[in-house]
């Protein structure tokens, strides 16, 4: 796995957490392109390093959420007729699932691309409230990602941990990592500026920058007028192209070409 620049107070944050969850759970928070899965990705392989089990689970819908939830609680060692008891309607099935991950210990999950955690549940409940599949309970680490970054979303007992543009040095060694012959660290660095520390963008152009056909460098005085987006942003390849009518950045037609589809995630 590629080395995570720029987002070390993060990383131990969680860390921290990680060790003493003391009833919180995490939410990486941001807007698209800023890292968020990268980041928990990072994580997760530093806490399966350190021999704590890793589960991982994408947002899609409740449904399926249930499903892999149940499949966590099994893996964590939760009786059959327990689970039985919930099939049966007898019992929550959320209850039964988040009472075996209070027994069991050094586990970490994500829960990665939650952007409309309204839609997690329980149907008609503040998410807030902890009484469905989001709870700051048991004895290891949730961990979510989410564009949302509302305290009264996630309610008090989360740590909220809202990623920014990176500063122009780990921004500029995120393209000297992926076109290490593209240019110097200092041109990198100009060029990062110049894409505004975005994560995704950095990593869409330092892969082009890289790429045997690419036709440009670092220090290509393309890069730094006003036809920015000539050169660099017209030839990245789908699904890179973006989607200027979904950018928060609408004003910036640069990064607004850089922002990820409604495909992409990073």
């Amino acid at each position: 796995m590629e080395r995570v620049r720029g987002r070390e107070a993060e990383l131990a944050e969680m860390a921290g957490m990680l060790r003493r969850p003391q009833g919180r759970f995490a939410v990486l928070c941001a807007a698209g392109g800023m890292g968020k899965t990268t980041v928990a990705a990072q994580f997760a392989a530093q806490a399966d390093a350190a021999g704590w089990h890793v589960f991982w689970v994408r947002w899609r819908d409740a449904a399926e959420l249930a499903q892999q939830m149940v499949q966590v609680a099994l893996a964590c060692g939760l009786p059959e007729e327990e689970l039985d008891s919930a099939r049966a309607g007898l019992v929550s099935l959320p209850d039964v699932v988040w009472r075996q991950l209070g027994r069991a210990r050094r586990w970490l999950l994500v829960l990665d691309n939650a952007d409309e955690p309204q839609e997690i549940g329980p149907v008609g409940e503040p998410l807030a409230d902890y009484r469905g599949w989001i709870r700051p309970h048991g004895r290891g680490l949730l961990v979510m990602t989410s564009r949302d970054s509302s305290p009264q979303t996630w309610g008090p007992r989360a740590r909220l941990l809202p990623l920014t543009p990176l500063p122009a040095q780990p921004a500029g060694q995120i393209l000297v990592d992926v076109a290490p012959a593209a240019g110097t660290a200092e041109q990198a660095r100009d060029l990062a500026v110049r894409l505004g520390g975005l994560p995704l963008a950095l990593h869409a152009a330092g892969t082009y920058l890289a790429g045997p056909t690419s036709r440009w460098s670092m220090n290509c005085p393309s890069y730094w007028g006003p036809s920015t987006r000539t050169p660099l942003i017209r030839n990245l390849p789908a699904p890179w192209c973006g989607t200027p009518g979904r950018c928060p950045w609408t004003s910036s037609p640069e990064k607004a070409t850089l922002w990820p589809a409604p495909c992409c995630d990073y």
